[in-house]
């Protein structure tokens, strides 16, 4: 009897073990699975770099003869060349679609009254860059209006009115579309290699040029190309046989600097297009 009785309680006694083995087993295994399910979910919640996925950019450029390409013997606009071979390599992008709206001579009251026509304005909404290069047309009016007269007080007045037309353009772009990214392509001196002793006309072009600057930082996600640094250093070599516009040495300069600035800022702009994308889904 004594015997069969510790037989059973060494019976129990195993039941007991493979229990409580069982159920740790059963705990662990509940807790691993737990435990993977938490880190799945965490990593869901991480968001990948903006440019993880390779997205498509719209592109439109508007402006005068520069954008137009003037005196490039390449076809679709002499800097605009450049960026479409060159932005695809860039981290992020994996292709581009450029429109250009940009008119020869146009000027900066011209612009603004362009900005206003429906399909300019419906282009503009779908974009995610906007090129622009306006204000030469607006410069050159003054010299030919006062070419008996050309004092300083007579381009300070016309920079005056210029600033508040180049406000209202980036107001009316900003207006389709506030994601949007701006890129205001600066001023060169064309007339340095023949008016370089001239110290009122370099001093010009500076005003004009830090006018532009300016206005540009006073939007978001709106950026200003210097170009003219890059075509001082290089003179009439970058220039086409009119002594005013670029060649297409000249519209690679642009390009270049126009990609420099982009690609200094790509993150910023990539994530302005992720946020419109949303904005229109929702």
């Amino acid at each position: 009897m004594k015997k069969l009785f510790t037989i059973l309680i060494a019976i129990g006694f195993l039941i007991f073990v493979l229990l409580f083995i069982k159920n740790n087993s059963i705990l662990t295994n509940s807790n691993l699975t737990l435990n993977q399910e938490r880190a799945f979910i965490s990593f869901l919640k991480v968001e990948p770099p903006i440019d993880f996925i390779p997205v498509n950019l719209k592109i439109t450029a508007i402006g005068d003869s520069l954008t137009v390409g003037v005196g490039a013997t390449k076809k679709e606009g002499g800097y605009l060349n450049y960026i479409k071979s060159h932005l695809t390599e860039a981290k992020g992008v994996r292709n581009i679609e450029i429109t250009n709206l940009a008119k020869t001579g146009l000027r900066s009251d011209e612009l603004i009254k362009l900005l206003k026509q429906a399909e300019v304005k419906s282009q503009i909404s779908n974009t995610d860059i906007v090129l622009i290069t306006i204000g030469g047309n607006d410069l050159m009016k003054v010299f030919t209006d006062h070419i008996i007269n050309l004092e300083l007080p007579v381009f300070e007045r016309e920079l005056v009115q210029f600033k508040q037309r180049l406000r209202e353009i980036i107001t009316t772009i900003k207006g389709y579309n506030e994601n949007i990214s701006i890129l205001l392509i600066g001023f060169y001196n064309p007339f340095n290699e023949w008016l370089g002793q001239i110290t009122e006309v370099q001093m010009i072009m500076d005003q004009w040029t830090t006018a532009g600057r300016e206005i540009v930082s006073e939007y978001e996600n709106a950026y200003f190309v210097n170009i003219a640094d890059a075509f001082s250093k290089h003179g009439i070599d970058v220039l086409y046989e009119d002594y005013f516009h670029p060649n297409d040495s000249g519209y690679d300069l642009i390009g270049k600097e126009t990609m420099d600035v982009i690609l200094a800022n790509i993150d910023t702009i990539l994530t302005a297009r992720k946020v419109t994308l949303q904005y229109e889904k929702n």
